[in-house]
This record gives C-alpha cells, sequence and structure tokens, in this order.
C-alpha cells in the first residue's frame, strides 16, 4: 500500500532535440576544434575523483543510487555513488536506469540519461519490477515499495488454514519519473505460487504475492472439465460434478455464432453418474491442437475418395462356399447354387449369402462394373471382396463376400465437390454396407464424422433431401 506520508516525484523534464549523451550532431555543447582535440579533453575528465570532476568547469560526474534506496524514487534526497568522470555534455535530464554490460543484475538509478560507457539502459520493471517477489515477512514490511499479504492456505478437505504470510507484493512503482500506486482488485481471489500449484491460498482482496498465478475459480468447487470428455477419450462420459450440472464446451475453430456450443449434463444413471450430451457434437475444420479420437492433432476425417478405383474383373479364386441345397425337409430358404460353375455371367460366382446354425445358403452374383464409367447416372464402381470380408462393404459383421457393385452416388472423387468437400460413404442403418457416395462438406454439415455424433451406437450418414446427419444404429442381426 502506498505511504500516505510521502508525495510522488514530479517528472523529470526531457530536453530538446538532443541524444541521450550529446547533442543532435553527435558531440557536446563545449565541442570545439579537431577530433584530437576533443579526446584531449575527454581523457583530461578520465579518472578524475569525485571532488575534482565536480570542481572542473568541464567536466560532470557519473551519479547513481543503488535500487535499495531507489525502489521506487524516494521522497528524501539519497546519496548518490559516484561511477566517473565524463565531458560535460548536453543530456536529457530524464532518470535512467543501467547496469554494466558484463552484470546484468547490478542496476543504478542515474540522474540523467548520460550513463557510463559500457553500460546498458534499461527501465523500472527490469530494475524494481520484481523487487519485492520472494521477500521474507521482515524484509518486504522494511521495504518502502513493498507490501506484506496475508492469505489463508488451504488444508486436505478443502479446509481454510489460518491466515498466515504468504508473500511480498508490489505497492508502488517509478512511472514516468513518478511514484504511482498499484491498487489490488478488492475481490477475493485464488492463488499459488508458480513452482507448486497444489499449495492454494486464497486473499480476500485481491493482493497476491508478486510471481503467483490466479484463478477466480474456487478449486474446492467442482468445475466442468477443459477439454470436453468426447475429445479426451472417447466413449469416457463419467462425470465428477453434481448430478444436473450442465457443462458447455464451444465449438472449436468456429467462427463467432457459427455453431452452437456443445452441452452435456451430468445424469444420475442406476447410482453412477455420467455425461448426457446433446447431439450433434458441433466442430469446424481445422481443430489443432485437440486432442480427438484417432491418434491425430486435426479433426479426425471420414473416409472419402480421392482418386477413383478400377477394379480387378474377376476375383481371386477361392474353394467354393459348402453351401446347403435348402433347409430340412425342403423348406425354404434355399441355396440358388452350390458351386461358381453353375452361375452365368462373366466373372459370376456363388457367394455366401446367409450364414447361421452352421449352415450357409448361397446365390449367385455377377460384378455390374470394373470402373466408375461403367455404372449409369454418375454412379460409384466399388469394389468387391470374397477374402478377408471386413464390414467395409460387404454386408454384415459375419463377413459376407460381395462382388463389384455399382452404388447411387452424387460424385465419384473429391474434385467433383469443390475445394475443401470431400466424396464421402454413406452407410445403410445396420453401419454394415455402403449404400452411396456423396459430396461432404465439413463446414456446412451436423457431422463430418461418427465422433461428432458422440455415441458408440451413432453414425454420420446421408440422408436425401436432409443432407449429413447423426443416426442411431439399432441392433441389427
Amino acid at each position: 500500500m502506498m505511504n500516505a506520508n510521502r508525495s510522488p516525484m514530479p517528472a523529470l523534464l526531457l530536453a530538446l532535440a538532443v541524444s541521450a549523451c550529446g547533442s543532435s550532431s553527435g558531440g557536446s555543447a563545449a565541442d570545439v576544434g579537431d577530433s584530437g582535440t576533443q579526446e584531449t579533453r575527454q581523457g583530461a575528465c578520465t579518472g578524475l575523483s569525485q571532488a575534482g570532476c565536480e570542481a572542473s568547469d568541464r567536466c560532470e560526474p557519473y551519479l547513481a543510487r543503488l535500487p535499495e534506496s531507489a525502489c521506487p524514487y524516494p521522497e528524501v534526497p539519497m546519496p548518490h555513488g559516484y561511477f566517473g568522470c565524463h565531458e560535460l555534455l548536453t543530456c536529457s535530464q530524464a532518470a535512467t536506469w543501467a547496469h554494466p554490460a558484463d552484470s546484468p543484475d547490478d542496476w543504478h538509478l542515474f540522474n540523467d540519461m548520460c550513463i557510463p560507457e559500457g553500460w546498458v539502459a534499461g527501465d523500472w520493471d527490469e530494475a524494481c519490477g520484481s523487487g519485492c517477489q520472494g521477500l521474507a515477512q521482515a524484509d518486504c514490511e522494511a521495504a518502502d515499495h513493498c507490501f506484506p499479504v496475508s492469505g489463508a492456505p488451504l488444508l486436505d478437505g478443502c479446509i481454510w488454514g489460518e491466515s498466515e504470510y504468504a508473500g511480498c507484493w508490489t505497492s508502488e512503482k517509478l512511472d514516468d519519473g513518478e511514484v504511482v500506486a498499484i491498487l489490488c482488485t478488492g475481490a477475493v481471489t485464488w492463488a499459488h505460487p508458480a513452482d507448486a500449484p497444489e499449495k492454494w491460498y486464497v486473499f480476500v482482496d485481491g493482493c497476491v504475492p508478486d510471481g503467483w498465478v490466479t484463478s477466480e475459480a474456487d478449486p474446492c468447487e467442482p468445475a466442468c472439465p477443459k477439454i470436453h470428455p468426447w475429445l479426451k477419450k472417447p466413449q469416457s462420459w463419467k462425470c465428477d460434478l453434481p448430478a444436473g450440472t450442465v457443462c458447455t464446451w464451444p465449438a472449436e475453430a468456429c467462427e463467432a455464432g457459427q455453431k452452437p456450443d456443445n452441452v452435456c449434463t451430468c445424469v444420475d444413471h442406476f447410482g453412477k453418474l455420467w455425461f448426457e450430451c446433446e447431439r450433434p457434437f458441433h466442430n469446424c475444420l481445422p481443430l489443432e491442437g485437440s486432442d480427438v479420437p484417432g491418434g491425430t492433432l486435426t479433426r479426425p476425417e471420414p473416409m472419402h475418395r480421392e482418386v477413383a478405383e478400377a477394379c480387378e474383373f474377376t476375383l481371386e479364386p477361392r474353394p467354393n462356399p459348402t453351401c446347403i441345397p435348402s433347409y430340412p425337409e425342403g423348406g425354404d430358404p434355399q441355396s440358388e447354387c452350390m458351386a461358381d460353375a453353375e452361375c452365368k455371367g462373366d466373372g459370376a460366382r456363388c457367394l455366401d449369402e446367409w450364414q447361421g446354425m452352421g449352415e450357409t445358403l448361397c446365390t449367385c452374383h455377377v460384378p455390374e462394373c470394373s470402373e466408375d464409367t461403367d455404372c449409369p447416372n454418375k454412379a460409384v464402381c466399388k469394389c468387391g471382396k470374397t477374402e478377408n470380408v471386413l464390414a467395409t462393404y460387404c454386408e454384415g459383421p459375419t463377413g459376407k463376400p460381395c462382388l463389384h457393385k455399382c452404388l447411387p452416388s452424387d460424385c465419384w472423387t473429391d474434385a467433383d465437390c469443390g475445394e475443401g468437400k470431400l466424396c464421402s460413404p454413406s452407410w445403410d442403418i445396420c453401419g454394415w454396407q455402403m449404400v452411396g457416395y456423396h459430396c461432404h462438406d465439413p463446414a456446412a454439415v451436423e457431422c463430418f464424422s461418427k465422433w461428432e455424433c458422440m455415441g458408440e451406437n451413432w453414425g454420420c450418414n446421408f440422408e436425401k433431401g436432409k443432407g449429413w446427419l447423426c443416426q442411431g444404429i439399432p441392433m441389427c442381426d
């Protein structure tokens, strides 16, 4: 706090049109004759004692105060240290902080802007700005510009302890030659030392020790996670907040108002608290720096078609499936074929149609295409598979094989959709089989990938007339 018995020092006047240590022409007011004469005169001042320098009519002393007597500028004149003698110059009359080039912590306050050769000029913040930080209580109380602050430490169980000395606060500083008071916020503030984030204190007036990290939130009060739980770990929805707490996270990387906030509520599910979130998950590209699923630092992209595929017309041969002619006792359904040779058409194959109860029904399949141009209405030619089938195109988790097929589409590749847009596949209601390719605009759609639908049984699919939407996936056999 500022000492009421001390008055601020008036700001010192700057000399007009002169450099820090000379006239505008680079010399001094006493410069006459050639350079040799100037060096002779300068040399006449060098090495003089303080008394000899002050007695000379052409020399002037370098005088400065140490930081302990000049942070801030004192009311009562303080003794100066003598740091050499120089030729009488016309210098700006502004007090100047400086230190020797080889001793950056040895600050001094000079009466004007003339400083010894080899010294480096600075400002009050560099010389005195952290002068109160780390002081013991007695030293803090003894320093005119420092103020001891007390805070209540946070003990185990979120209990506030007895108030104690927490550190030192800079209460005054020199600003353009005048001492000014630095005021506290007056608001209850929580803070901890920068090197000890676990040691919290509460300060009732907002005066916090220099160098401490402050927070407006009570560290004992439960708070919403800074990062949306879905971005931290998919399916990690455990909530450590009271039931009914609503948390919001802004849509990442979006312009103001472009997309609404993401909203989640902490709900009690049979004695366990979990987040329930509104769908879809609103974000924009790019999400640089976000810890999103997929192990990347950017928003995950859905599958898309950069280039058109060319399918081998005849798939690699495989053993004929073990098909049953029909259900026992002649019931339906029944297999259409037992081997590839029974199927007609170029590239025809006898493929598994249905598996269950250890039995397989088979039907004949004929490839519809080998490239996109074989398909009508700009449909995409999706290559089939008969070995190591995954649920990326052929139907079902049982790995049903398939042949090349034309899928409804409004694009063949990303280039058909325009800059920044993707030609992405949409899936059937079970999420097993691709049913079409459509342009996917990350800036205008409800979802860009299944991750943004926030749920294991949700997918991002295309619906005619509505575009890309988050859709629930039912339990499919």
